[in-house]
């Protein structure tokens, strides 16, 4: 097919995939575009198709079809035989710069860079690229743009390139760190019209946040006074809010590098401390941001008050720097005043990496009470509402919440101990009163604790095995549930204490009369089923069980019943066999004692009592 009817096939294909209405003629116009991109002809046409001007809803395809032959069909050959290509893809950024299309932009500064990574002959990306793109129109802009998606292309796995070419090429860009830093800062700094002069910084300072850590060590990036210029923006209420985010990705990604970079022997905060220390600083602006109600500024400042934590653990947990202290500890727990659960969660890492670090490094450095503060204020968060009136969904996304709270609260268990945890949250139940919110939160908080805890150390535990065996039959759900936990958790406690046992048995059949309660009462019931006293409940369970095939209950309840039967019926069969051992043993001994009488003369009486 010649030139010019693949094109016109493409344009049709392209319409009837973007504006059609029939569903089995866009499927196979897609499908026909998806094997027309592997074809040798794909980059012809499609440098065509963006030459042309009254293409428009074709050209993001085209573009992607160049960047997709790049990435997944690129043929090895000398620079020579792609300088042209790469002039033909420089002159289509810069007239679809001109013309103000981001996503095509995006898309071909993406195929340039892609191009540039896999031609082995050229080795410096930034005069390569500048040389091309850097014009008096544009100022720069365009090549940070696509030395931007460079950066970002040199650590996509997709790219088949091997880690000696791309370490060669990070390297060229970072010897070029001070020329680049050089024409960030006096982007950052023009002036004219403030669409312009946003829209410039915004493309400065992404092309740095992308460049910082991935190529530029922070401990020689915050050396420059650009840095300074960004914490202004995080300092400035009345940022542009695009501006501010660019600035706080640079904050960030500067951060995470360094909370990396903090588990090596040779670390030492030093050389960034000016930086942490002025982040820290920035507190105030967070709940600046919640009287103003601006929900995209506080997103933006948990995220990183949560990484400049992170970034300081080791420094926090070896007492390495007096200024640093317990500043991390104080900022994540100042988030629980947002009283928002879903902010409260994303600080669940911090915590991670606290007990991780604190296991690694075998140091407490006298941290318990905040811990035990954090551990608390999370039980206030697990409260459910007052309205709450019955068992809610597993779906339900504060359900999710709670879930990682207390794998979160495990986590940090050892820190304070397990037994000593125990009793304070024991403690706080009792002062609880009749709220059931509270004890509810106690006892699904105690339920994660006792799970990992030498519970024989804990001398409660059988009250707190008494007050859910005298429950009222009013009680809350989300409480009984609660309760049912904890004697999950808790089970083999009663292996040494039976005197609990057949009261705790009661209280899980009787969480059989709720539905929503089948499902961990079943658990309940093959946890404890395995103990001598089970049997006595045997006909309880038989009914149990009967009533659950009737009502068609859900397999997993019922596979549950059924697996806890063969444990009582082996204890059954055990009691049985023992029995039936005595009964024969005694029996046998007896009718050997007659039959020895019979030669003191008494046979007749041995065979009578027989």
């Amino acid at each position: 097919m010649d030139v010019d009817s693949l094109f016109t096939n493409v344009i049709c294909a392209v319409r009837t995939m973007l504006t059609g209405t029939n569903v089995e003629e866009i499927h196979n116009a897609t499908n026909w575009l998806n094997e027309f991109q592997k074809s040798d002809m794909a980059v012809v046409i499609a440098e065509k198709i963006l030459n042309s001007n009254n293409l428009p809803a074709a050209w993001l395809f085209a573009a992607t079809t160049i960047r997709t032959k790049l990435l997944n069909n690129f043929q090895q050959a000398s620079s020579d035989s792609y300088s042209m290509f790469l002039d033909s893809l420089v002159s289509l950024a810069m007239r679809f710069n001109a013309i103000g299309n981001r996503p095509v932009l995006s898309t071909l500064s993406s195929a340039i860079a892609i191009l540039h990574i896999k031609v082995h002959d050229w080795k410096d990306p930034v005069l390569d690229l500048s040389s091309k793109l850097v014009t008096p129109g544009n100022q720069h802009l365009l090549f940070l743009l696509v030395l931007s998606t460079y950066t970002e292309e040199l650590n996509n796995e997709r790219l088949r390139v091997g880690i000696c070419r791309r370490q060669e090429l990070k390297q060229a860009v970072y010897l070029q760190m001070n020329n680049i830093m050089e024409c960030v800062t006096s982007i950052c700094a023009m002036d004219g019209p403030e669409n312009e002069r946003l829209a410039a910084q915004q493309c400065a300072l992404k092309c740095l946040s992308n460049l910082i850590g991935a190529i530029f060590p922070p401990n020689e990036i915050c050396q420059y006074p650009l840095f300074g210029k960004i914490l202004e923006i995080l300092e400035d209420k009345w940022a542009d809010a695009t501006i501010h985010e660019c600035a706080l990705e640079c904050a960030s990604n500067f951060l995470l590098e360094i909370a990396d970079l903090q588990y090596q022997s040779s670390f030492t905060i030093q050389p960034y401390k000016h930086i942490i220390l002025k982040l820290f600083e920035l507190q105030p602006m967070l709940f600046t941001a919640v009287a103003e109600k601006d929900d995209q500024r506080i997103q933006n400042y948990v995220k990183l008050f949560i990484e400049l934590s992170e970034s300081c653990i080791t420094t926090m947990i070896t007492e390495a720097d007096p200024d640093i202290d317990k500043k991390p500890l104080t900022l994540m727990l100042e988030i629980f005043a947002l009283n928002d659960y879903q902010l409260i969660g994303k600080t669940f890492s911090f915590w991670y990496l606290l007990s991780e670090a604190i296991y690694k490094m075998s140091d407490h450095c006298n941290i318990e009470k905040e811990v035990f503060k954090y551990v608390s204020e999370l039980m206030n968060v697990c409260c459910y509402e007052e309205d709450t009136h019955d068992i809610p969904s597993e779906e339900d996304e504060f359900e999710d919440f709670r879930f990682m709270a207390r794998e979160s609260i495990r986590d940090v268990t050892f820190i304070i101990g397990s037994v000593t945890l125990l009793k304070k949250i024991y403690k706080r139940l009792t002062n609880c009163g009749n709220d059931w919110r509270k004890i509810e939160a106690c006892f699904y908080v105690l339920s994660s604790v006792s799970s990992i805890a030498p519970l024989e150390h804990f001398e409660q535990i059988g009250e707190v095995f008494k007050s859910i065996t005298v429950m009222p039959t009013e009680t809350h759900p989300c409480l009984v549930r609660a309760a049912l936990d904890f004697v999950i958790c808790s089970y083999t406690w009663l292996h040494c204490n039976p005197d609990y046992f057949d009261a705790t048995f009661t209280f899980v059949l009787s969480c059989f009369k709720n539905q929503k309660l089948h499902n961990q009462a079943a658990k309940a019931v093959m946890c404890l089923s395995d103990q001598k006293r089970a049997v006595m409940f045997l006909d309880d369970l038989i009914n149990i069980l009967k009533n659950a095939f009737q009502s068609q209950a859900p397999a997993k309840i019922v596979n549950r019943l059924i697996e806890g039967f063969p444990c009582c019926l082996f204890k059954l069969f055990i009691n049985l066999l023992i029995f039936c051992y005595l009964f024969f043993f005694f029996d046998t001994l007896f009718h050997f004692d007659m039959l020895t009488l019979t030669t003191d003369g008494i046979y007749w009486q041995g065979v009578g009592l027989m």
